[in-house]
């Protein structure tokens, strides 16, 4: 449920961004505990940012489930790429894939 919403922000972000000629910019963040998730914020400037609320995602990875420094990129392929730190600096290597086509 929380993916369904998480998707509905960031395509109304970006059409919202296509109908003005400003770009938006999209941060990821978390918020302690980091248990809770992803948390999303916007801006026009890249200065002051604006909260978009959330947790959008839950961490369901690794032996103590954890999300920090969430990073999002766009690949060549188009496709939006999440990593995330887990575990609390353990070293693991497990994935969770998010695809979303925008």
């Amino acid at each position: 449920m929380l993916q369904k919403y998480f998707l509905i922000i960031v395509t109304l972000i970006i059409s919202l961004s296509c109908k003005r000629e400003a770009d938006i910019y999209i941060f990821s963040t978390f918020r302690e505990p980091a248990t809770d998730g992803l948390y999303l914020a916007w801006s026009e400037d890249g200065y002051k940012w604006n909260d978009l609320g959330g947790p959008y995602l839950k961490p369901e990875v690794g032996t103590t489930p954890v999300m920090r420094d969430p990073t999002v990129i766009k690949g060549n392929d188009g496709i939006y790429h999440m990593v995330w730190t887990s575990s609390g600096g353990r070293p693991e290597i497990k994935t969770k894939l998010h695809k979303y086509y925008l």
